[in-house]
């Protein structure tokens, strides 16, 4: 179906898109990223294909390939979730200094990225940092008081 519907509109992002996640579902790996990257050539300001390629460069062990496309992601004027996905994955790779630089550095230059600040949060939390989950949310909480899930996040911790 996904083909066909290419077939009838080569230009369709979404059967575009549908088609590269299938091929790295079904462990056609190098196919996927070969069509990755020819998006990347095509869309050099679309965040998609680098998120993308980081995912799979990820499943596949290949940590500072995956931390790269995702810096190139964060870098782009709609980055999508690159910018918690690479704390995230930085964090996970024990690079701990370069996620809390990216952190200050990104919130320094999007002050306004709620998610962004949310997203550490619960990165922290799941990762059974503490102390760092209680900071992050009871900033939250500073910025919307009456944010029930950072209210209880806060009594929790």
């Amino acid at each position: 179906e996904v083909k066909r519907a290419l077939e009838a509109e080569p230009t369709a992002v979404a059967a575009q898109r549908l088609l590269i996640q299938l091929a790295a579902r079904q462990g056609r790996v190098d196919e996927a990223l070969a069509a990755l990257r020819e998006r990347q050539k095509k869309n050099p300001q679309e965040a998609f294909a680098l998120i993308a390629e980081a995912d799979i460069e990820a499943s596949r062990q290949r940590t500072d390939a995956a931390i790269a496309a995702l810096r190139r992601a964060t870098a782009l004027a709609e980055p999508a979730d690159a910018a918690p996905r690479l704390f995230a994955l930085l964090l996970a790779a024990k690079k701990r200094d370069e996620a809390l630089a990216l952190e200050t550095q990104w919130q320094a230059a999007h002050p306004q990225d709620a998610a962004f600040a949310i997203s550490a949060a619960d990165v922290m939390l799941a990762r059974g940092e503490l102390d760092g989950a209680l900071t992050r949310y009871e900033a939250l909480l500073k910025r919307s008081p009456d944010a029930v899930a950072f209210i209880n996040n806060v009594a929790w911790l």
